[in-house]
């Protein structure tokens, strides 16, 4: 028979998942959720690029970001976890964003509109 383990291990497993998962644990970062901002914040603008190439990036971010700032400013009471929620919510879309254009430029450099020729 396989060993089930106990509560007391699993409590111990989550608590070390949710201290190296969920990111930062200090008084001005503290976090609930930081791997699911992280994700949506990424998953949205790429669904954006895929449906409408650029401009469906660059719209889906500015919605995201916009929407990101009314739910942690507005929305929401300020609390100890608004910095994180929003770095966590903001700082991937400008990564995503920063690489695309870094991307078209270098491909306007090179003299293609799509970047590199995917042709064999």
């Amino acid at each position: 028979m396989i060993a089930r383990p106990s509560c007391a291990t699993l409590s111990g497993v989550e608590a070390l998942l949710k201290q190296h998962l969920y990111g930062w644990h200090g008084p001005l970062l503290v976090n609930q959720g930081f791997a699911s901002h992280v994700g949506w914040a990424l998953a949205l603008p790429l669904l954006g690029f895929w449906l409408f190439r650029q401009r469906g990036l660059l719209i889906v971010s500015a919605a995201w970001v916009l929407y990101a700032l009314f739910r942690e400013l507005i929305e929401e009471p300020l609390e100890a976890t608004t910095v994180s929620d929003l770095v966590s919510r903001i700082v991937p879309v400008a990564i995503v964003v920063g690489v695309q254009l870094l991307w078209r430029n270098r491909a306007a450099r090179a003299g293609t509109a799509d970047g590199p020729s995917s042709s064999p």
